[in-house]
């Protein structure tokens, strides 16, 4: 075995590290330096050229090196790149020895085969790591040893980050092999675990956090006792205490402080190594961790946006986490793969592979790829692999964004910061996933920590719906006048859904689109992720849902023939699905009308607004779902079991000894979107097996009580099957249950099961009456010039009841004006209209609702209003939606108009013309456009070649100016101010650049439009 002596340790100054790279990062990072800089290359770092598609090994088979052989036939398959999970011990065996042998030969067999190897680092938690020679280890809180090095540990962390560095400068010296670096410090996706119980408390750790985070918090005793309530003497008399101690937020607030210095410092120490190849972060598990383990994922994302890291979502197995993980990748414009992980059950392997494939399109336009975990021989190989490497010439297809709706889900993450009262984390993204599957809606999840990073403005929604309560972030929104939602089924009021699963199977069924850049097609993914169920029916895809541009479309399959479909009059366009139990199609939403001939297709029924849902044994959908149906796990409560009791189907609850829980339970859990949820008066009717001594007390989730308690029933003892039927008042459903549950029917005898074989849940007295709902759901005029009037936009009023509506009166919000043809009534199965206008008398953002008073079941029916009153001094591109024909890194187009001069659009090296397009909304007169460059004396002065086009339909465009060199010098504020012919106007604007005279791709930090 050949080994290596390191070069002498370096020292490793982890406080400072990071704001020095930052420094130099900034100084050179694309912005085309004076020669007198000398602070690194063009670019901080590449981003990947093409996403990630990869699968992870072991570090060697069986003890060899993996073959040119076993490589070429991952990249027959598809795959670009493997991920080998790093021994230290072996690399490493002793302090300041190293042996690179097999390493080596796997980088040099796998760039024979057209591979690129991604190296995972492990600190501890995978075989041979840490190293044997790492003697120090984490502590609990109790004083209990773990495996993870002693996080603080000057020493060690040494020995760790030279491990790291040296590992990553010898993969350099390698021909085409090396594909980057996953980096990890603590145990990877759990920073601080210890079998669960959180780590942080050795001598080392504790030292860090009085000599070193509570100074450089506080500043001074007083102040942390002014602060804390507390009277220490001095930061060393602070005590590291312990969950569930009054000053255990201090501590935890220091735990998620050192993942972020020691990953920022890590991840600058191989940048400064390397600023061209691709650097990965892993984030695993769910929003639970943060409080055990500091696994904050805000915390990765914005050092991935500061570093040029992609984040890879150990989350394919939730639906709700990777539409929270995609939320923050498009928040932070930081680049996102996927990994999945295989669920425990080999009979769940396929369902879970499409579900994991299927969300692949959440995460555009920030997309890095998938992960498979992990390619072992195992089972998940024979079945989840194929339907991975099969469906990768469709992943690689996919370009464009996932639609975006004026609606967020909102999660306070302030206890994974030390904010003690913050709101739970448990189950939030079960939550997120409920309310998605039933409403298939282009929403955004928002943290409470993207909103204090400043990342994402909550102002910009028309709608937030909490997910784990209300903090200041919310309230403050709520007192800016933004609509602060109380049920998933308030959702439907700010946002439409692209697409409508028929009602028996909502939950069974995913669609996820991409749609293209010019907003006139889209790709759809549809995904049927149970393991045993087909779906034949239809599926309704909604182009104002999906973002698309006004006008007609039709659906055509994968072979790119069109589907038996239907357009309904709202626009809806209804076509039949085939698909087998856990598999995937695709879809294609094209412009036009579907070809003469093609059969038609009925439309879905849907559980949005359902005033009744059921949960019958054994069978899909109904709207209400038992929860853990054939699990194993005895430490949870809410674990059933499938019989036969008395002919039927049935669940029964567990009677064996559980794990520090009794009695077991059964739980339930709504479609969110049904009008059930969002009740207040429910009646619930259960039908169970009528043993002598049993019964159960309905316990239901409210807004502030888990286990709010309801009435109680006792079985008469029959033997037979029974009936029994309850009334909640004053429910409003909030899925804060064990599993994100509704309902737990609580067992009286827990030495017995409870058997039930169905759960009836409906709105009280909803055998008849109207229900209001509004076409569309919300309506915004963008920009309109102070003392003119909008064209008027329709909203249509449909009464959905059995009975007419009385309508007491329609009014608009003060800017909007309305007229109406509703009369005092509308008929059952009838509708009317409302006329709206914007008509601004201020230069500032108008929004507000228009109101239907009525006596419907669901009045007031609100339809939101947003506009802004411009004028002369009001720049019309802020923040409207832009585009760019090409991004360099994380230079997105978003950083062009988003009134910070210190972000900046940068289009792709070389790619010319590369052109900056800004939607206003509506058509605009104009006078003059002012171009930014950040006013940095580190930017040297250029010129840029432009010139400035206007189109009413983003398709035919004519020239405002032409092309003309114009000159940006930083001592006099980097900025160019072009004029525009007289007369000029345009819905859209169009930055067309052919030349740069220092870096070679277009840049503008802020573009301002001015009428």
């Amino acid at each position: 075995m050949t080994l290596r002596r390191r070069a002498a340790s370096r020292s490793r100054g982890i406080r400072t590290l990071g704001s020095f790279v930052t420094a130099c990062a900034m100084a050179a990072g694309s912005l085309g330096l004076a020669a007198t800089v000398t602070a690194g290359p063009a670019h901080a770092a590449s981003a990947p050229t093409t996403p990630i598609w990869s699968t992870q090994l072991d570090f060697d088979n069986g003890g060899a090196a993996w073959s040119e052989s076993s490589f070429a036939g991952l990249a027959a398959k598809g795959l670009t790149t493997a991920e080998l999970n790093m021994p230290w011990g072996t690399i490493e065996p002793s302090a300041g020895t190293f042996s690179f042998t097999i390493w080596d030969q796997e980088l040099a067999n796998a760039a024979a085969a057209g591979i690129q190897l991604i190296p995972i680092f492990w600190s501890s938690g995978w075989g041979g790591s840490p190293a044997p020679w790492i003697t120090d280890l984490e502590k609990t809180s109790s004083g209990a040893a773990g495996q993870a090095p002693d996080w603080w540990n000057s020493t060690e962390q040494s020995e760790y980050f030279t491990y790291v560095e040296d590992t990553v400068q010898n993969s350099l010296a390698q021909p085409a092999g090396y594909g980057g670096a996953i980096l990890d410090y603590g145990f990877l996706d759990a920073q601080w675990d210890i079998n669960g119980s959180g780590g942080g408390y050795t001598t080392d750790d504790i030292a860090e956090f009085q000599n070193v985070y509570l100074p450089d918090t506080y500043g001074t005793i007083a102040t942390f006792n002014s602060d804390e309530g507390t009277s220490y003497p001095a930061f060393s008399q602070v005590p590291a205490e312990a969950s569930g101690q009054s000053l255990f937020g201090v501590f935890q607030a220091f735990r998620a402080w050192s993942v972020e210095q020691t990953y920022g410092a890590l991840t600058a120490a191989v940048r400064g190594i390397t600023a061209n190849t691709p650097l990965y972060y892993y984030y695993g598990g769910g929003f639970g961790n943060a409080t055990n383990y500091a696994n904050n994922p805000d915390t990765f994302y914005k050092l991935a946006k500061k570093y040029n890291v992609t984040v890879i979502a150990d989350s394919a197995s939730n639906t709700g986490m990777t539409l929270a993980m995609a939320s923050l990748a498009r928040a932070y414009g930081v680049k996102m793969a996927e990994e999945w992980t295989a669920p425990s059950s080999d009979s769940e392997l396929a369902a879970y592979a499409v579900q994991w494939l299927d969300s692949y399109g959440m995460t555009f336009p920030q997309a890095g790829g998938e992960d498979f975990f992990i390619h072992d021989g195992t089972t998940k190989d024979t079945v989840g692999f194929p339907i991975y490497t099969s469906w990768l010439p469709t992943l690689k297809s996919l370009s464009g964004t996932y639609p975006q709706q004026p609606a967020a889900l909102y999660i306070d993450v302030s206890q994974g910061y030390g904010n003690t009262a913050g709101g739970s984390l448990n189950n939030v993204e079960t939550a997120a996933a409920s309310i998605w599957n039933s409403f298939q809606s282009g929403l955004a999840i928002v943290t409470s920590q993207e909103v204090a990073n400043g990342a994402v403005n909550l102002s910009s929604f028309a709608g937030v719906l909490p997910l784990n309560g209300v903090d200041a972030n919310l309230t403050t929104y709520k007192n800016g006048g933004g609509a602060l939602l109380t049920s998933p089924a308030q959702l439907t009021q700010y946002a439409k859904a692209y697409a409508v699963v028929d009602a028996p199977s909502v939950g069974n069924v995913q669609t996820v689109p991409v749609v293209s850049a010019n907003h006139t097609s889209a790709s759809l993914t549809l995904a049927n992720i149970t393991s045993g169920t087909a779906y034949n029916a239809p599926i309704a895809v909604d182009p104002a849902g999906l973002g698309l541009n006004s006008g007609s479309y039709y659906l055509v399959n994968a072979a790119g023939t069109a589907l038996p479909q239907s357009v309904q009059a709202n626009g809806l366009i209804c076509a039949s699905a085939s698909l087998a139990a856990a598999s995937l199609a695709e879809w294609t939403v094209k412009a036009g009308s579907a070809p003469a001939g093609t059969a038609s297709s009925g439309c879905p029924t849907t559980y949005t607004g359902a005033t009744t849902v059921t949960a019958t044994a054994g069978q899909a959908g109904g709207g209400l779902d038992f929860l853990n149906v054939g699990g194993t796990n005895q430490g949870s409560d809410g674990n059933l079991t499938q019989i036969a009791q008395g002919g039927q189907t049935a669940y029964e609850t567990w009677t064996s000894a559980q794990s520090g829980v009794t009695p077991a339970n059964v739980y339930l859990r709504l479609a969110p979107a049904s009008a059930v949820e969002a009740a207040s008066d429910i009646s619930v009717q259960v039908t169970y097996w009528a043993a002598a001594g049993q019964g159960f007390t309905v316990q239901y989730s409210t807004p502030t009580n888990a286990y709010q308690n309801g009435p109680s029933v006792t079985s008469p003892g029959t033997g037979t099957w029974a009936t029994a039927t309850v009334q909640l008042t004053g429910a409003q459903l909030d899925e804060l249950e064990n599993g994100g549950a509704d309902l737990r029917l609580a067992v009286t005898a827990p030495t017995a099961p409870l058997i039930v074989r169905s759960v009836t849940m409906s709105v009280a007295n909803s055998s008849g009456g109207p229900t209001l709902a509004a076409t569309p759901s919300s309506l915004s005029f963008g920009n309109v010039s102070v003392g003119s009037n909008s064209p008027a936009r329709t909203v249509t009023i449909t009464n959905s009841g059995t009975a007419a509506a009385a309508v007491a009166g329609i009014t608009a919000a003060t800017g909007f004006t309305e007229t109406n043809t509703c009369g005092s009534s509308i008929a059952a199965g009838g509708s009317c209209t409302a006329n709206v206008t914007f008509a601004p008398t201020a230069a500032q953002a108008y929004s507000g609702n228009l109101t239907v008073s009525s006596d419907a079941s669901n009045s007031p029916l609100t339809i939101p209003l947003t506009g802004t009153g411009t004028n002369a001094n009001t720049n019309l591109a802020l923040k409207q939606p832009v585009t760019a024909s090409s991004v360099q890194q994380t230079y997105v187009a978003g950083n062009a108009n988003d009134g910070n001069t210190g972000s900046y659009w940068e289009s792709h090296d070389g790619t010319w013309p590369s052109t900056l397009t800004v939607d206003l909304g509506s058509t605009q007169p104009l006078a003059d456009t002012v171009i930014d460059l950040p006013p940095l004396t580190v930017w040297q002065t250029r010129t840029q070649t432009l010139s400035v086009l206007g189109s009413n339909d983003d398709s035919a465009w004519t020239t405002i100016t032409a092309s003309a060199t114009y000159t940006w010098n930083p001592s006099t504020g980097n900025t160019v101010t072009i004029n525009f012919p007289a007369g000029t106007a345009s819905r859209y604007v169009q930055l067309s650049f052919t030349a740069n005279s220092v870096q070679n791709g277009a840049q503008v930090s802020e573009w301002q439009i001015f009428g």
